[in-house]
């Protein structure tokens, strides 16, 4: 999970640095707190909501495929498998159906 959450900040400060954003701006944009998203861009957190890492990389336009550093849709899905999701209070896996 760590690294995931490490390729993310790299991810997210590459786009800051290419688009000018400071951390407020990326915040505002993502619907995400200011301290959340300076905890998230500083690798200052070990997990992170789903919903939160989906609305980063939607509004950042960061590409899942990036993040896992996987090019193949059935890698993809193995490695979002792995993935641990939380709602602060309990953990879940990504299964697909």
């Amino acid at each position: 999970m760590k690294k995931y959450l490490s390729r993310l900040s790299s991810e997210l400060i590459s786009k800051m640095d290419e688009n000018h954003w400071s951390i407020a701006q990326l915040s505002t944009m993502c619907h995400i707190s200011y301290h959340g998203m300076c905890n998230i861009v500083n690798g200052n957190v070990n997990d992170i909501n789903f919903s939160t890492f989906i609305k980063i990389c939607e509004n950042a336009h960061i590409s899942y495929a990036d993040i896992f550093d996987i090019d193949d849709n059935e890698l993809l899905e193995r490695e979002m498998r792995k993935f641990n999701l939380t709602n602060g209070k309990m953990k879940f896996k990504l299964l697909k159906e």
